[in-house]
């Protein structure tokens, strides 16, 4: 992976396989590319508290405005990429609280770039009303 992040969005109908493409593509990623970290999260089985699970996986607590709470995830996917590349796969988005979504995207706006971090989510398309904006990151 280069230092260049980048997020995709798997978008389909319930059923559709977007699930098994995630797991498909974690599978390979652990095999394939040289050491990487990858977070998996599944919210419709998990519960929607995406912000809960990702500040539990990165070290950061989830208490403090907003802007605080972004500031930390951001510096933890930093510092998480920073030691090897890391991938970001996050299923059913559509599922998460807005808060959380919201977050994450101010956390990816913030991380500082170049980084070595991909994230792919994929939601159902009939809650694909843009929960995060489709961009590169490095603008």
């Amino acid at each position: 992976m280069s230092g260049a992040g980048v997020m995709r969005i798997v978008v389909g109908a319930p059923g559709m396989g977007k699930s098994r493409l995630l797991a498909e593509l974690e599978r390979r990623l652990v095999r394939v590319l040289p050491p990487v970290t990858v977070r998996s999260f599944g919210l419709r089985v998990l519960g929607p508290s995406l912000l809960g699970r990702l500040c539990e996986a990165l070290g950061v607590g989830p208490t403090g405005t907003d802007a605080e709470v972004a500031f930390a995830i951001a510096d933890g996917l930093s510092r998480e990429a920073r030691q090897r590349p890391l991938v970001l796969l996050i299923d059913d988005l559509d599922s998460a609280d807005a808060r959380s979504a919201a977050l994450l995207e101010a956390a990816i706006e913030l991380a500082p770039r170049p980084l070595p971090l991909l994230v792919v989510a994929a939601c159902r398309d009939s809650q694909a009303s843009d929960p995060l904006r489709l961009e590169e990151l490095d603008d």
